[in-house]
């Protein structure tokens, strides 16, 4: 595919992929109206239950009629974050609707699916640059003496951070513990920054980007760089944020000066030391040349439509002068060949035997038509010339105008700097003016709103606002002056989830010299495929055998319905980008990928770590048979500590759902009796039912988000995991845990599970079930068991 066809393909997915979740009802959460109350005639204060992620992506819901209306419809004034609280200005009608009705029948509701529309925007923007890396790394491979005293690499990572340095795009796979991000990310990243370089971490989820820093940081640590050369965009964990505080970007760092600014606006309004009157009088000044200029424009236009009626009229004319001309020219042949024949002997001769012709009436006639004829284009000369001229004033006068009005508009955006309005050009002028009135009417409008406001500070004095006010001045000071563009420019290694990246670089360059994405299996295209327009070298590090990429469209969906195709990008691995460069048409990757062929790696130069040093010898050959079969070995004396937690589901307990009570009262009291929320241990289902069940009977785990389903576990590590494996138990046919089946990823979904597991690994089933079925992982993993214990309910 070409990278037009390729970019298309990519914003058509997106649009689908929308249009799915909106008909689905995804990708959204509720925030509660607490309270409702008037202010002035047109505008309502909300109290509602929690904090805003996004302003733009609410919808407000009339739960009583289920009408729902957008941000156009009720317009968002001010928001005090402080207090969670909403001035709005609805549309009359809705004003009225919402004024006089409980609070109980309306809900806002906050619209995630803007992410999607993050993603397609970028390549609307960007999607003609994406190319696959062609420029290898401008440094050699490091030598040895980069490496630590205390380590020494295998011939693997060697070979690894070699293809790093110098092939352009490369993917170093390797399951956990293999030394992806300990040993080969980090001495590659080193040997950047030793050189003055700077490089990009990427990652598709915060957990995975944390994971990842972590393993970079403890290395850099190790290499006595000061952490202030990293940079974490985003938002961390409070427990990263609480490890590593000097690498994070200061969280929501553009957010919290914007609220910030919001807030010194409130406080200003309600201590009255605002110039809003006078701001009033230079935006109304501002209107009125508004107004001026685009009186000039209309004008201008009225003559740029008479310069182009006279141009008409000039051809016109010109086409009449071509056919005077013609006729005239037709005349003059005419009559000379008359003239010839008149005089000529021949005539003479016949002329004594036949009737003579009356050469001298036709010449007389025909030079009568002439005479007229060459009046007539006199005339059509002179109106020509007439038009010329007039035309060359009407050009000469419209280029006055003109540069009347794009030196007026120069003065105009000159006035409007530091007013939150888009630059004037001629044409959006008006749009510019629109929005001029509207803000000076909310200034107009402003005192019932700052009144009403004010009564949620009346506890204050007025000396505690103004404390207040220069605190929050003193806050706005202190962050622009550690901003996150001031760092971007002196760090040596950025990091950024997927989308974080796509979004605050959607308009600029990262400017550095690598850039690593790490879960690359987990990444899906569409999202990876916003790295390929920086013209650097791209590596990829993952374990593609673990889950593929979350897409609420499954494969399934895909397969069934045509119209879904392009979304294959969102669904499928960021491993088998290249598939989209390296075939004609969408149809040919879109049958691969339903087809569950493997990755080719022609660009993409794959190197492979075999050697763990988590599992033990015998994990490692079970997972050799099942997952890795190019090769997977163990570097451990010791045996990974595997306990079959025997669990027998009663027939009677047995419902339609994937839930397995038996394993749900097990795992209840394994957790009562041997763990407290503060032990890195965590309960992983394949199904969300069973999480939910389990996630009732033991809350302060969930809190602590220590009960997940797999897929949301991944880029995610405990030293002990409790895998539910709930199928046959429940009397189900195994699905999620089916590793034979491609179409459900049950082999990815079971090696995830395993993967969390740095130390021990307590597998919740009927085994005796499970040893009936033959070439299962599970059933691999119970023979190399190394404890059992049967629970008695």
């Amino acid at each position: 595919m070409t990278v037009p066809e390729i970019r298309q393909t990519c914003i058509d997915a997106s649009e689908t992929y929308f249009r799915y979740l909106e008909k689905k009802g995804g990708g959204v959460y509720n925030i509660y109206i607490r309270k409702i109350e008037n202010v002035g005639n047109d505008k309502l204060k909300l109290n509602i239950s929690g904090s805003i992620f996004d302003e733009e992506t609410l919808v407000f819901k009339n739960l009583a009629t289920n009408n729902e209306y957008s941000i156009e419809d009720i317009r968002i004034q001010v928001y005090d974050r402080d207090n969670n609280t909403l001035i709005i200005k609805p549309k009359e009608v809705i004003y009225t609707k919402m004024s006089n009705t409980n609070v109980n029948d309306w809900l806002i509701i906050s619209d995630l699916k803007f992410l999607i529309v993050r993603v397609k925007e970028w390549y609307k923007i960007n999607g003609k640059d994406i190319a696959l890396p062609k420029t290898k790394s401008s440094l050699n491979p490091p030598n040895k003496s980069l490496f630590f005293r205390d380590e020494t690499p295998s011939k693997e990572q060697v070979q690894a951070l070699d293809i790093i340095f110098n092939k352009p795009f490369t993917y170093i796979w390797g399951a956990p513990g293999t030394g992806k991000t300990q040993f080969v990310l980090s001495y590659a990243i080193l040997h950047y920054i030793a050189n003055k370089k700077k490089v990009a971490i990427v990652a598709p989820t915060n957990h995975a980007l944390e994971q990842i820093y972590r393993g970079v940081i403890k290395m850099t640590d190790k290499a006595g760089i000061n952490r202030d050369n990293i940079i974490r965009l985003g938002g961390p964990s409070k427990k990263f944020a609480d490890e590593f505080p000097e690498v994070c970007e200061i969280i929501g760092l553009e957010n919290q000066l914007n609220q910030l600014n919001a807030q010194i606006i409130l406080i200003e309004k309600i201590l009255g030391i605002d110039e809003s009157g006078k701001e009033q009088d230079k935006l109304e000044n501002v209107l009125k040349k508004l107004n001026e200029i685009i009186s000039i424009i209309d004008k201008a236009e009225v003559v740029k439509n008479r310069c182009e009626v006279n141009v008409i009229e000039l051809n016109s004319f010109r086409m009449e002068q071509r056919k005077e001309e013609l006729q005239l020219k037709s005349i003059a042949s005419e009559l000379s060949s008359l003239e010839k024949k008149r005089d000529s002997t021949l005539y003479a001769l016949t002329s004594f035997f036949t009737k003579k012709i009356d050469f001298k009436g036709k010449i007389d006639e025909l030079i009568g038509e002439q005479v007229k004829l060459e009046s007539n284009l006199n005339n059509t000369l002179n109106t020509i010339n007439e038009l010329r001229t007039k035309t060359d004033e009407i050009i000469t006068y419209n280029k006055k105008l003109n540069e009347d009005v794009k030196s007026k508009i120069s003065i105009v955006n000159k006035e409007l700097k530091g007013v939150d309005l888009i630059k004037v050009t001629s044409e959006n002028i008006k749009k510019v003016k629109s929005d001029l009135e509207l803000k000076i009417r909310d200034l107009e409008s402003d005192r019932p709103v700052y009144t009403s406001l004010a009564r949620e500070y009346q506890h204050l004095d007025k000396a505690t606002l103004k404390l207040k006010h220069t605190k929050l001045k003193d806050d706005k000071n202190r962050l622009e002056h550690y901003s996150t563009e001031q760092r971007l420019k002196n760090v040596s290694i950025i990091g950024a989830t997927l989308d974080t990246y796509l979004y605050r670089f959607q308009n600029d360059k990262l400017g550095v010299d690598h850039i690593f994405l790490d879960e690359a299996g987990y990444s899906n295209i569409i999202k990876a495929m916003t790295l390929f327009n920086q013209g650097v070298p791209v590596t990829f590090l993952g374990d593609h055998m673990q889950l593929p990429p979350v897409c609420e469209i499954s494969k399934l969906d895909i397969q069934n319905d045509e119209s879904y195709r392009p979304v294959m990008v969102w669904d499928q691995s960021a491993i088998f980008l290249e598939d989209l460069f390296l075939h004609n048409d969408l149809n040919s990757t879109v049958l691969r990928y339903l087809s569950g062929a493997e990755a080719v790696f022609n660009n993409l130069t794959k190197t492979n770590l075999t050697s763990t040093f988590r599992f033990g010898s015998s994990l490692a050959t079970i997972l050799q048979q099942f997952v890795y079969p190019e090769g997977f070995t163990s570097e451990l004396d010791t045996e990974t500590e595997i306990i079959i937690y025997h669990v027998v589901n009663q027939p009677i307990n047995r419902v339609s759902s994937r839930l397995n009570k038996a394993e749900v009262e097990g795992i209840t009291a394994l957790i009562r009796n041997n763990y407290s929320e503060d032990n890195s241990v965590a309960v992983l289902a394949p199904y969300a039912a069973q999480v939910s069940a389990i996630s009732q009977n033991l809350p302060e785990f969930q809190k602590q988000n220590k009960i997940l389903t797999v897929h949301k576990s991944q880029g995610q590590e405990w030293d002990t995991v409790i895998y539910s494996v709930c199928d046959i138990g429940n009397g189900k046919r195994p699905w999620f845990t089916d590793s034979q089946n491609s179409l459900s990823g049950g082999l990815n979904n079971i090696n995830t599970a395993i993967s969390r597991a740095k130390k021990t690994l307590i597998i919740v089933c009927n085994p005796d079930e499970w040893n009936l079925l033959q070439g299962q992982l599970i059933t691999g993993i119970l023979s190399v068991s190394t404890k059992k214990i049967v629970f008695k309910s």
